[in-house]
């Protein structure tokens, strides 16, 4: 598991398959996923996905980066699909995520 979170520091931008993060660390997705489930109560998408908010979180309170900057450096391809995931995993929109803090 330490390689997987030593791959996904390094490389969550790139917005990876769980096969091309299976890859990387020499096993397969559905192992992974089955690891990360066991180790840690949830998936490897999951944890994907938290990574990146995690960093939009960041960038949301502490530049003054636009939502559309912030989107495009975590190498999403379109805002509203940043956007939608945020709130997705935080339930509120970037706007308000920053207008709170």
């Amino acid at each position: 598991m330490q390689a997987f979170a030593h791959s996904l520091e390094a490389r969550f931008r790139d917005h990876l398959t769980i096969e091309q993060y299976a890859v990387d660390v020499g096993i397969s997705a559905a192992y992974l996923n089955a690891l990360r489930r066991k180790l840690g109560g949830q998936s490897v998408l999951q944890m994907i996905n938290e990574r990146l908010v995690l960093d939009a979180k960041r960038s949301l309170m502490y530049t003054t980066k636009t939502i559309n900057q912030i989107s495009d450096s975590l190498g999403f391809s379109e805002p509203a699909y940043f956007s939608r995931l945020f709130k997705r995993c935080t339930g509120s929109p970037p706007k308000n995520f920053r207008l709170r803090r």
